[in-house]
């Protein structure tokens, strides 16, 4: 941005209307008000909303967008980190070749395992691009994950993501919710979470709690459900090594498949509320934290 700067400007590069005979008005340059243009349309878009000439009121309603999803962050209430797998710090965003039964970090603080039983199963993992302006997912997101399962599972495979401290999970009631797709055909999706004690947590083997199947279909839709986590009274929690629930999305057995998730979100109450984008920069710190 720049204020005027052409030589008819007034002093202070401000405009004035001139004096006939005396003063000349100042002269609107192209690179002001492309200038101009510019920053207020590409703030606009910014917020995902599509460039309309016969609407007015464009830059109030991306404005008004703006703040109530910053505020929300406030009390930012999503479980996870990185939930619209946006930073992929160890592959940079490309395709990641997964191995039989061999758990494999792929976006930031996402894992995945293409066969429960170390058997066979294997598959890739890539972030994938939403075309600016889309209206399928609603939000700014820019990416999704997609898993690719290329040789099937003799279980099942699953990705995954730990969340710290077992103790904050005890006798909770914990709501899911994203939105996915499939290429074709339909997929049946499980939540589930694991509580791991960490090594030394005498007697306190890990406990998986796992909701009803989800039907996943071609088409993005948002899906929710709300899983109880069971007590953790009378077990061992280890005192020097990480515990954390872990959260899951398990996949169906006995088959290849394309799968799409985006915008997920795990939070403490029996019912969902609306997901916000966390601010870039936060997102980001939370990322390197590990």
């Amino acid at each position: 941005m720049h204020r005027i700067d052409d030589p008819s400007a007034a002093p202070g590069n401000l405009f004035t209307e001139g004096v006939p005979g005396l003063t000349p008005a100042t002269v609107v340059t192209d690179d002001w008000a492309n200038a101009v243009q510019e920053q207020i349309a590409r703030y606009i878009e910014s917020r995902s909303i599509v460039l309309n000439k016969s609407n007015d009121d464009q830059l109030t309603e991306a404005i008004e967008e703006h703040v109530s999803s910053v505020a929300s962050t406030a009390g930012d209430n999503n479980l996870l980190v990185n939930p619209e797998f946006e930073y992929w710090q160890r592959s940079d965003g490309v395709a990641v070749a997964l191995a039989p039964g061999v758990r494999r970090y792929t976006a930031d603080q996402w894992a995945i395992e293409p066969d429960d039983t170390g058997q066979p199963g294997d598959g890739t993992a890539t972030q994938g691009n939403f075309t600016p302006g889309q209206l399928d997912v609603p939000g700014s997101q820019s990416h999704f994950m997609t898993f690719e399962q290329t040789v099937a599972a003799v279980t099942h495979s699953f990705m995954s993501q730990p969340m710290e401290d077992v103790r904050r999970f005890s006798a909770q009631e914990l709501t899911i919710s994203f939105w996915a797709r499939v290429n074709t055909g339909t997929l049946d999706v499980t939540p589930s979470f694991v509580q791991v004690f960490g090594e030394g947590a005498t007697g306190s083997s890990d406990v998986e709690t796992t909701g009803t199947a989800i039907t996943v279909d071609s088409t993005w839709t948002r899906y929710e459900q709300t899983v109880t986590v069971p007590t953790i009274s009378g077990l061992t929690v280890s005192a020097t090594e990480r515990h954390f629930c872990e959260f899951r999305m398990n996949f169906e057995t006995g088959g290849t498949f394309v799968v799409s998730i985006a915008n997920v979100k795990v939070e403490m109450g029996a019912s969902s509320t609306p997901y916000f984008s966390r601010p870039v920069g936060l997102e980001f710190l939370r990322c390197l934290r590990y």
